[in-house]
């Protein structure tokens, strides 16, 4: 670029090719924003439908009359 102003050209002619520059190097940019895009957005998806915890082990049991509910009134029978 420093030559083409020294011999003289356009100026208009050394801005175009710096332009150019610009929007390609921008295009691979915005590219690989897309790609971090994606691979963030599929950990997301992947972690959504995943439990909170799970229980690895119960230590102590309760008594299973102790923690179930008795059976409500409002249960139909046939």
């Amino acid at each position: 670029m420093v030559k083409r102003l020294l011999a003289g050209q356009p100026y208009l002619e050394i801005l175009w090719d710096r332009d150019i520059l610009q929007f390609f190097l921008t295009g691979i940019v915005l590219f690989g924003v897309g790609l971090v895009g994606e691979y963030v957005g599929r950990i997301y998806q992947q972690v959504r439908h995943r439990p909170r915890y799970l229980v690895e082990a119960v230590l102590e049991r309760q008594p299973a009359s102790s923690w179930q509910s008795k059976p409500s009134s409002s249960a139909t029978t046939t």
